[in-house]
């Protein structure tokens, strides 16, 4: 059965320290704090921004992560008739447990070591130097300790979680500015070829607040040394999230109104270095291969991409297919092929000993040049009727659930687009006829939809999407 993934392992990673301030208990002993709701202010606002720094946060492994900048600002509100005077923290050990991803957990154990005869009385609490984290109450900026969190932990910190506290006073009915600001690094999780980078925004914690959060907007920029969602012979990046952003380039945006928070936020960049990945596998025989396709137009792709896919154990991209057959003759002869890069590709080739190309060969590379022109002619279908840009997702795995029928809820238009390919989806896994040449031709971008020939894999029926469409 074909797969449709592109051999994506999207494990999950730990999520950063991000997330709404909330109120908290004070312990007696002086050293600990634990969430607790607060009926008597409300959240009236919140506007986050999560930015790039200039600074690069090195985690180990030559692994660089860029740092962010992260700046909310929150407008509390005392709704009783009296004078307040709280607590309020801001989980730094992210959902009580998480590993702090700004400091990588080598230079926290030395850290622990050098500090090793205060950690004994358990008060030493290991706040990275460039967390940098600072609140603002009404524009000044007023003092911050650290406490231990009382919660579950998590045994990869060797240490209770921490969470930064402050104190806060409110007169009767007034209406405060609380502002924090610290830095943060992404995620980083990786397997074999595949780079995930993570952030998380953590919502639930503003629950504690009285009632509902009146308006949320929460800003995301993607720095520039992430790829954008991209399918190509040496990379296929995917971007996924949660919620329904708003996304303008490399900015992305949630917007809420009278938020009950019961979920988080995610955004996640996962990245396949094809090349690299083809490392890990046996790779392909020239010489079988050439055997074993039919070199005609009109089965060039459907006779070879699964005998491709097998050899490198992922559906590749018609775009990636056809430079890896045209090189098949290349390098069955001993020859380099048009391009280089796709030498990767093969067994050991040998190139010391090139031959002539038969006339077979040189028929074969016309037949390839014919079906060159028809994924250009598709490309630019695909592109001018907007679907160019979901190539990544449906290229890639993904939950074909429900839950995705929203993902583009916040733009109409391009929730169109998506939901138009959607309602065909089913039909393209099966092998079906898809009567829109706009739609015909994006899928056969995809590597995986030849008509008559099942794909295998998931998919969800059209009926679900009809039915959302209807609603």
């Amino acid at each position: 059965m074909r797969c449709l993934a592109a051999s994506f392992l999207f494990a999950l990673a730990s999520t950063s320290a991000l997330g709404d301030s909330s109120t908290m208990f004070e312990f007696p002993d002086g050293q600990t704090v634990a969430l607790t709701s607060n009926g008597n202010i409300s959240m009236a606002a919140e506007s986050v921004s999560i930015v790039p720094s200039n600074e690069l946060f090195e985690r180990g492994y030559s692994i660089k992560l860029p740092m962010m900048e992260v700046r909310c600002m929150f407008q509390l509100v005392n709704n009783t008739d009296e004078e307040r005077n709280i607590t309020v923290g801001f989980p730094i050990d992210d959902r009580f447990g998480d590993s702090y991803r700004i400091i990588d957990p080598g230079d926290e154990m030395r850290l622990l070591w050098e500090n090793s005869a205060t950690y004994a009385d358990s008060t030493y609490m290991a706040i990275p130097p460039n967390l940098n984290f600072k609140t603002f109450v009404n524009g000044e900026e007023i003092p911050v300790y650290y406490r231990f969190c009382a919660g579950p932990g998590n045994e990869d910190l060797g240490r209770p979680p921490i969470a930064a506290v402050w104190k806060m006073k409110f007169q009767a009915g007034e209406s405060i500015t609380l502002v924090n600001t610290y830095n943060t690094s992404w995620d980083y999780f990786n397997y074999d070829a595949v780079e995930t980078y993570s952030v998380n925004y953590i919502l639930t914690t503003g629950a504690t607040w009285d009632g509902p959060i009146g308006d949320v907007v929460i800003t995301l920029r993607i720095p520039a040394e992430f790829p954008n969602p991209t399918v190509s012979d040496t990379l296929y990046s995917f971007w996924d999230w949660t919620g329904s952003p708003v996304i303008d380039g490399r900015t992305v945006i949630w917007q809420f109104t009278d938020l009950e928070p019961t979920e988080n936020l995610e955004f996640s960049i996962k990245c396949d270095f094809v090349r690299g990945h083809i490392s890990h596998y046996d790779g392909i025989n020239a010489k079988s291969m050439y055997d074993a396709i039919t070199w005609t137009e009109e089965a060039l792709l459907e006779s070879a991409t699964p005998l491709i896919e097998n050899a490198i154990g992922f559906t590749p991209t018609a775009e990636l297919c056809l430079p890896v057959i045209e090189a098949i003759p290349y390098v069955f002869n001993g020859h380099l092929p048009p391009d280089e890069g796709v030498i990767y590709f093969f067994r050991t080739p040998d190139l010391d000993h090139p031959r002539e190309f038969s006339s077979d060969c040189m028929q074969s590379l016309e037949v390839v040049e014919g079906v060159k022109n028809e994924l250009e002619e598709n490309i630019s279908l695909a592109e001018d009727a907007g679907y160019l840009e979901f190539l990544p997702v449906f290229c890639t795995d993904h939950p074909w659930d429900e839950g995705i029928l929203t993902r583009y809820a916040a733009c109409p238009e391009q929730e169109r687009r998506f939901l138009d390919l959607l309602e065909l989806h089913e039909t393209a896994m099966a092998g079906g006829q898809i009567e829109d040449p706009a739609i015909e031709a994006f899928y056969w971008l995809t590597g995986w939809y030849f008509t008559g020939i099942p794909a295998g894999g998931e998919f969800l029926p059209a009926e679900v999407v009809l039915q959302y469409l209807e609603y």
